[in-house]
C-alpha cells in the first residue's frame, strides 16, 4: 500500500493508490484547520503495474471534495485513468493538468458491473443514478464515458476535466483563492 505524499503546513496532498480513506481523512482535517485556504490534491496517473482507482472510491473522493468549505485545487499528471479523471474534475479550486498528460477514458460501468460486493439489482440502479448525478454536478458529458478514447491536455480542458495546463507542478501551484463551485 502506498502512502500519500503530504505536506501538512502547505496543505498539499497526493492521491496515489489504495489510500482513499487516508486522503478522505486528510482532506477533512485540512478543511477544519483553515477553510479559506486552498488544499492541493495531486492526481498522479497510473502505469500498467498499478491498480486503477475503484469507481466507488472515486465517487467517495469527489463527494468529499465537493462538500468541503476549503477550495480543493487538483493537479493531474501522467497517464490518468477514467476514475482519476473524475477526481481531477471534482476540484473546486483551480484544476491543472500537466501539458503532456493523457487522460484515458473508457466506458464507465452501467448496468452490469462489479460493485465489490454482492449488490442487488436495486443497489446497482442506485449507484448508477448517483454516478449520473455526479457527472451532472461536475458538468461532464456522459458521452465522454461511452467509448474508449485518449484526450490530450487541451482536449481535457475543452471537455471540462481541467481548467488549464502547466509545465510543472511548482511554482505555479500556490495558495490561490480561486473559487469555482
Amino acid at each position: 500500500m502506498s502512502e500519500p505524499l503530504t505536506d501538512y503546513s502547505a496543505r498539499i496532498l497526493c492521491l496515489g493508490h489504495e489510500v482513499t480513506t487516508t486522503i478522505d481523512g486528510l482532506l477533512r482535517l485540512q478543511n477544519t484547520r483553515d477553510h479559506k485556504k486552498p488544499i492541493t490534491l495531486y492526481v498522479v496517473g497510473t502505469t500498467n503495474s498499478t491498480p486503477p482507482l475503484p469507481l466507488g472510491d472515486a465517487v467517495t473522493l469527489c463527494s468529499v471534495i465537493r462538500s468541503l468549505k476549503s477550495p480543493v485545487q487538483t493537479c493531474g499528471m501522467g497517464f490518468i485513468q477514467p476514475t482519476q479523471a473524475l477526481v481531477l474534475a471534482a476540484g473546486t479550486g483551480k484544476r491543472w493538468l500537466l501539458k503532456h498528460s493523457v487522460i484515458h477514458l473508457t466506458p464507465m460501468p452501467r448496468k452490469r458491473y462489479n460493485l465489490g460486493f454482492n449488490g442487488t439489482h436495486q443497489q446497482k440502479n442506485i449507484f448508477e443514478t448517483q454516478f449520473e448525478a455526479l457527472l451532472a454536478e461536475l458538468k461532464l458529458s456522459p458521452s465522454l464515458f461511452l467509448t474508449e478514447q485518449h484526450l490530450d491536455a487541451q482536449q481535457a480542458i475543452a471537455n471540462n476535466l481541467a481548467d488549464e495546463t502547466i509545465n510543472a507542478p511548482q511554482p505555479q501551484i500556490k495558495a490561490t483563492h480561486y473559487e469555482r463551485r
